[in-house]
């Protein structure tokens, strides 16, 4: 494999795993604080245009239904 082909899969999987990590930490109590939402939302579309297209558009689904606890870390 050439060099940039392996840094590329070595960082899709380290996006990958990142992001079922998040997913896992707040799964039980089906509530994830706005700023680690956005957080997964930016990591996710930079995981599907480097051609992520797992699991994750599942766990995705799954979050689109958690309750969002607002803090005073995003303005917006």
């Amino acid at each position: 494999m050439e060099k940039n082909k392996v840094q590329k899969e070595a960082f899709m999987i380290l996006m990958q795993n990142s992001l079922t990590n998040t997913y896992y930490v707040y799964e039980q109590e089906e509530k994830i604080p706005d700023y680690m939402y956005r957080n997964w939302c930016n990591m996710k579309s930079c995981y599907e245009k480097l051609g992520g297209n797992d699991y994750i558009h599942v766990l995705d689904e799954k979050m689109k239904s958690w309750d969002f606890e607002k803090t005073d870390i995003l303005k917006k």
